[in-house]
C-alpha cells in the first residue's frame, strides 16, 4: 500500500498531462466510442477500433453513469490498479512474494516515468496493449488451474 501511495504522489508532483497525447488516433477513437458511440461506430465499423469490445463496453457504461471526464479517469485508474494488483497476485503465485513486490514496484515506476494517463501509454500512446495485459493477468489468476 505504501508503495502505491509513494508512486501515486510522484505521478501527481511530476505534473503529468491528464489526457491522451496529441498526434495519435487510437486513444481518441476509443474515447469517442465511449462518448458518442452511434456516430463513431457507424464511421469505423469496418476497422479494428470498433471491435475492441472489452475496452469499449466499460468506457461506454461509465459514460452512461458519469460525465465524460469522470468516466475517463475512473476507467484508467481502475484498469491500472486492477492490473497492478493482478500482476502482484500472479507473480506471487508463480515466483514468490519478493518477485511480486519487485514486479509491482517496476510497474509503479513505469507509471511515473511514462506518464499520461497513469502510465498506460502503451509505448507512446494509451494503446489497448496495456489493458490486454490486465485481462491476461486476470485470466491467469481466475481461469488457470
Amino acid at each position: 500500500m505504501l508503495v502505491t501511495l509513494v508512486f501515486s504522489w510522484m505521478y501527481v508532483v511530476t505534473d503529468a498531462p491528464p489526457y491522451n497525447p496529441v498526434g495519435t488516433i487510437d486513444p481518441w477513437l476509443y474515447t469517442a466510442l465511449w462518448t458518442n458511440f452511434d456516430q463513431i461506430y457507424d464511421h469505423f465499423v469496418g476497422t479494428y477500433y470498433a471491435s475492441r469490445i472489452p475496452w469499449i463496453v466499460p468506457g461506454y457504461a461509465l459514460n452512461l453513469l458519469f460525465d465524460h471526464r469522470t468516466a475517463y479517469f475512473i476507467i484508467y485508474i481502475a484498469f491500472f490498479f486492477v492490473g497492478a494488483i493482478l500482476l502482484y497476485v500472479v507473480c506471487r503465485r508463480w515466483f514468490g512474494a519478493i518477485a511480486a513486490l519487485v514486479a509491482y514496484i517496476g510497474l509503479m515506476k513505469s507509471a511515473v516515468l511514462q506518464r499520461p494517463p497513469l502510465g498506460l501509454r502503451g509505448r507512446r500512446s494509451n494503446h489497448l496493449r496495456d489493458r490486454e495485459h490486465c485481462f491476461c493477468a486476470s485470466e491467469d489468476k481466475v481461469g488457470a488451474p
